[in-house]
């Protein structure tokens, strides 16, 4: 199935990993991985297979995984799917990645014409926080189980 993904973009995914996972001392800490481009060229089905074929398994976010009335709701759904692959990451012994679909949809457009909300502040800051502290995420356990 690889031979139907561009090498160049096998090849880049290949590269965030092995960049991201060199000095990490533990092996579960999901990936974050942000790909860029038009829509309709098939960047999420390419990523699933690319991950796939390195043995890889991923949870999913979806556009209505970032929409919330409430201020934060988005950013702590984010933080709870981190820990979601985390977890099963320990439990299978297997690395996972998190695949946002279309997150510029649900968190903003980036060009001269944005509107920053506090969603898209407290989503952007939890990635960042992620990005940096991998091994070091809050979330309220109880949540999880609902």
């Amino acid at each position: 199935m690889m031979n139907s993904i561009p090498k160049r973009f096998s090849d880049n995914i290949q590269l965030h990993i092995i960049r991201n996972l060199w000095d990490v001392t533990s092996d579960t800490t999901a990936l974050i991985m942000g790909i860029e481009g038009p829509p309709g060229e098939g960047k999420s089905y390419q990523c699933r297979k690319v991950l796939e074929t390195l043995g890889y398994k991923y949870v999913e976010m979806s556009t209505s995984d970032f929409g919330s009335a409430l201020e934060a709701e988005a950013a702590k759904h984010l933080c709870a799917k981190y820990v979601e692959a985390s977890v099963m990451s320990q439990i299978t012994r297997k690395p996972y990645a998190i695949i946002c679909d279309d997150i510029d949809a649900a968190i903003g457009q980036w060009n001269d014409l944005t509107q920053y909300t506090v969603n898209l502040q407290y989503v952007c800051g939890e990635f960042m926080h992620l990005c940096d502290s991998p091994t070091r995420v809050r979330v309220d356990r109880r949540k999880l189980t609902d």
